[in-house]
């Protein structure tokens, strides 16, 4: 394999991809490795269209096309980032009447992208919250939460590893979502023994940190 084309969300781009591309550019070093950090709809439609070979992130229940395969890893639960000294953040638990009366900083750029928070609080039977801001930079998203009062949608395993400081992640009760993330891809892209030296891989470090 020439190219290896990786896309990932910020949990896998930021904790558990990094140690495992070292190793397999040492196994597999005639292989040239592309990475994309990006949206999960954006990084499904280029693995859809040939332009990725293989997507990291959580697995949001929509239906995937026939040719795609997905190797679940672990599970992802979603949380909320708040500032340190947040008004909220000595409460013990976090339900949806609290959340909702803060404003949302939402990773994405388009509505859709605020599909989980809008579930979580349609199931509470609570009106959506104010989304003043759509970001599809994950780290300038923290920086808004770090700098006010807003809230950010956040999965609670990147805790040890956030970009920015002064931010503290939150669970919520019921959680807002619990997924699935893995790796989705082609299923002739297995026969890669490239490919499935970076599933080994990622699996062997998320399970070493778990």
């Amino acid at each position: 394999m020439e190219v290896l084309r990786i896309g990932a969300g910020p949990l896998f781009q930021i904790r558990y991809l990094c140690g495992p591309l070292l190793k397999i550019r040492k196994e597999f070093p005639d292989t040239r490795i592309e990475f994309v950090a990006g949206l999960y709809r954006d990084s499904m439609a280029d693995l859809s269209s040939f332009q990725l070979d293989i997507v990291f992130g959580a697995h949001e229940a929509h239906a995937l096309e026939d040719q795609l395969h997905f190797v679940p890893m672990t599970e992802v639960e979603q949380g909320v980032a708040l500032r340190n000294g947040h008004p909220l953040s000595d409460r013990v638990s976090l339900g949806a009447t609290t959340l909702s009366s803060l404003d949302w900083v939402i990773y994405g750029k388009r509505a859709e992208d605020a599909g989980l928070l809008n579930g979580f609080f349609k199931r509470a039977g609570i009106p959506i919250p104010n989304y003043p801001l759509l970001t599809s930079s994950f780290t300038t998203g923290l920086q808004i939460v770090a700098g006010s009062d807003a809230a950010m949608m956040v999965p609670i395993d990147l805790a040890p590893a956030l970009p920015v400081s002064g931010i503290a992640l939150h669970k919520t009760s019921p959680e807002i979502a619990l997924m699935p993330a893995g790796g989705f891809l082609r299923r002739a892209t297995l026969e890669f023994k490239v490919v499935a030296a970076l599933l080994r891989e990622v699996q062997n470090g998320i399970d070493r940190e778990l």
